[in-house]
């Protein structure tokens, strides 16, 4: 499983420490996220700022994300609704 983080980062020409200091993660926890599973709450941060959709930047990794905390929940819950149009 992948997520598109680093795509989505490319699209943009912004290095990991650009996009980092835009959505308030440092480049390390930037780095992992790109190389692991994507936490909703990151992609979400993404989404908003660089105005994608959170499915695409999460990619495949959509399938095995499940959220954990109140604050992964809203976060997927607002991301379902937008695509849902509601």
């Amino acid at each position: 499983m992948s997520n598109n983080l680093a795509k989505i980062r490319g699209k943009y020409q912004l290095t990991q420490e650009e996009l980092a200091n835009k959505v308030g993660v440092t480049k390390q926890g930037l780095c992992f996220n790109e190389n692991g599973k994507l936490s909703i709450k990151l992609a979400a941060a993404v989404a908003e700022t660089l105005n994608e959709n959170i499915f695409d930047i999460l990619g495949t990794d959509v399938f095995v994300v499940l959220p954990k905390t109140e604050a992964d929940k809203e976060a997927f819950k607002k991301a379902v609704a937008e695509v849902l149009g509601e």
